[in-house]
């Protein structure tokens, strides 16, 4: 009589809806999982499908590789060129405003000397140099006026002040990290990077500098003079910004994907013959997981 009630029915319905939920999410209808630690199977065992899994060895290979290679970033202040460049204006200004080398202060001309050795300091020449100064301020002079020379000033110095100098490159740049690259930002402006070959911003011998200065004086005695004066002058503007280099370092690192090892039908997963080590045991359980997935039923499930 009781089974005839609406109550003891539901009841027993959602036991039997429950007894089949909890059956088919503990995958009591798939094969079982018979293998076990230091188990020694008869057989090679193989992999029944393809699947993948996870190489956490090659992962943190590629991201420390990753880290390493993201280029260091730098701050760019052109106080200091700004400075140089003004005082380059004032000294040009001078020379071109002095026809003859006797009525030039002489601490104005010898700055455009080549140095001396600081041990051997060598007397001017005044002969020789006073037909050096002609062919400067000559040249100078060719530029047309102070407008069209401070403009071709301003060409020498934008990529100096864009990008900035340096005199060598910081220990941190080791053998290992990124030699080729740096990311650089205006001072109070760190969302403002740009990637800069290293090669443009060193120093050096100078060559690039001069090279750049006879871009816009020409190949003229102006241009040799104007370099010879620069570049005793010219330092390091850029300041390297170890946090933000670290910042950019650990999100080239995360941004590596996790890196995997595919295995196809008839793969060898545990040789036989030999005891199933505990690397050995995961690779069985992720293909046997993996192999339950696709099972029709499990489709269904899902």
């Amino acid at each position: 009589m009781s089974l005839q009630r609406g109550d003891v029915l539901l009841r027993l319905a959602l036991c039997a809806v429950t007894a089949v939920a909890v059956w088919a999410i503990s995958a009591g209808w798939a094969p079982a999982f018979t293998f076990r630690r230091d188990y020694v199977p008869p057989r090679d065992v193989c992999a029944r499908i393809a699947f993948e899994r996870v190489d956490p060895d090659q992962t943190q290979r590629d991201r420390d590789r990753a880290f390493e290679q993201e280029p260091y970033v730098y701050r760019q202040d052109p106080k200091d060129l700004d400075l140089q460049r003004a005082a380059l204006v004032l000294l040009l200004n001078e020379i071109e405003a002095t026809e003859n080398l006797a009525d030039l202060k002489p601490d104005t001309w010898r700055q455009f000397l080549p140095p001396d050795d600081p041990n051997r300091p060598q007397p001017i020449d005044l002969e020789k140099t006073a037909d050096e100064y002609k062919q400067f301020r000559s040249a100078l002079v060719a530029l047309g006026g102070p407008d069209k020379r401070n403009a071709a000033l301003d060409r020498v110095f934008a990529p100096l002040r864009l990008n900035g100098l340096l005199d060598k490159l910081p220990d941190q740049h080791g053998a290992e990290r990124n030699r080729r690259e740096i990311w650089v930002y205006p001072a109070g402006s760190i969302k403002d990077q740009s990637k800069v070959l290293i090669s443009d911003v060193l120093l050096g011998d100078g060559s690039r500098v001069k090279n750049l200065i006879r871009e816009q004086l020409g190949n003229s005695a102006a241009a040799d003079r104007t370099a010879v004066w620069l570049l005793q002058r010219l330092r390091t503007s850029l300041t390297l910004d170890e946090l933000e280099s670290r910042n950019r370092q650990d999100a080239a690192a995360r941004a590596v994907e996790e890196r995997t090892v595919e295995y196809s039908p008839g793969a060898l997963l545990a040789p036989a013959g030999k005891p199933i080590a505990p690397e050995t045991l995961e690779l069985l359980r992720l293909e046997y997981e993996q192999f339950v997935r696709q099972l029709p039923f499990a489709r269904c499930v899902e």
